[in-house]
């Protein structure tokens, strides 16, 4: 049994938070607070062509708490940290 599991490595929580943070912020980049131990994701949202940071709390997990959420749970958390700017919710 591969240890962590797959859907616990950072790179594979990483990959979606991008993923899903698009849905939410079209015009949003993701940028990783790199400085932080590999099993901890800290991350905040800019807006890349007006320079605007679009979250206004820089959250950091591990990668296993990220993993436990489901993907509206974690929309449901991008919206939270910037919700002057999100996307609004289409369901």
């Amino acid at each position: 049994m591969e240890w962590p599991p797959a859907k616990d490595k950072p790179e594979v929580q990483r990959a979606r938070i991008v993923a899903l943070a698009k849905e939410i912020y079209p015009n949003g980049t993701v940028v990783f607070d790199e400085k932080q131990p590999r099993s901890f994701i800290r991350f905040r949202i800019d807006d890349t062509q007006t320079g605007t940071i679009l979250t206004s709390a820089y959250p950091e997990y591990l990668s296993s708490e990220l993993a436990d959420k489901s993907d509206d749970q974690l929309r449901a958390l991008l919206r939270a940290v910037g919700p002057q700017f999100a996307k609004r919710d289409e369901k």
